[in-house]
């Protein structure tokens, strides 16, 4: 009888139209938390809560290490054509590459943003867009030199653009920008890069 309280309760507290929510709006969440119920009804609530923590954190981590960012490119007629979120973009011949590096450039994502450009691809230039990144740790800026340098290698010219004053400090300490400093290759806004390429762009910042 206590038991089939306990259980009609639990069903009671569940909020169906959350979940169905969270169903359409993630699937991983959903099924995190399908994963959590069974084991909080049939083994025990504790072991319940403490394995969705810990999946709920690997997931957090495997999201923050993917690296986030938005890549445009122009055609063969130097034009922006279109912003991808793939990293498949960066095989699209393409002789400008505009790279926005979104959130962080840290110990957790910055291999993932390495590892992008290790393909030697179908472009001449690439622009990296950096308003959008908030954080830098020691790991990113020596991210940032090997991305630049091995870019450079390649026979690759490369612009910085819009280096957020939260990390100025942090890439300013990067011998590849402090060398594209040197070479003119740092810009305020985007549109300044691409039009030193000649390439034309209103929109872009």
């Amino acid at each position: 009888m206590i038991a089939a309280i306990l259980v009609r309760t639990a069903l009671w507290m569940v909020e169906r139209a959350h979940f169905e929510r969270m169903m359409k709006f993630d699937r991983k969440d959903f099924a995190i938390s399908g994963f959590v119920a069974i084991l909080t009804i049939y083994i025990d609530p504790i072991v319940g809560i403490f394995a969705g923590a810990i999946v709920s954190l690997l997931v957090i981590v495997q999201r923050l290490t993917s690296g986030s960012f938005e890549l445009s490119v122009t055609d063969l007629d130097r034009k922006i054509v279109k912003r991808i979120y793939d990293v498949h973009g960066l095989e699209a011949k393409s002789p400008t590459l505009v790279y926005s590096i979104k959130g962080h450039l840290t110990y957790l994502d910055s291999q993932s943003h390495v590892k992008r450009f290790e393909n030697e691809g179908n472009y001449d230039n690439v622009i990296i867009r950096m308003r959008e990144a908030y954080i830098m740790d020691l790991d990113g800026s020596d991210a940032f030199n090997e991305i630049v340098e091995s870019l450079m290698r390649r026979g690759k010219k490369v612009l910085v653009t819009g280096v957020n004053p939260l990390i100025y400090h942090a890439i300013r300490s990067s011998s590849a920008f402090q060398q594209l400093e040197k070479d003119g290759h740092v810009f305020q806004r985007t549109a300044d890069a691409l039009a030193h390429l000649g390439i034309g762009n209103e929109k872009a910042n």
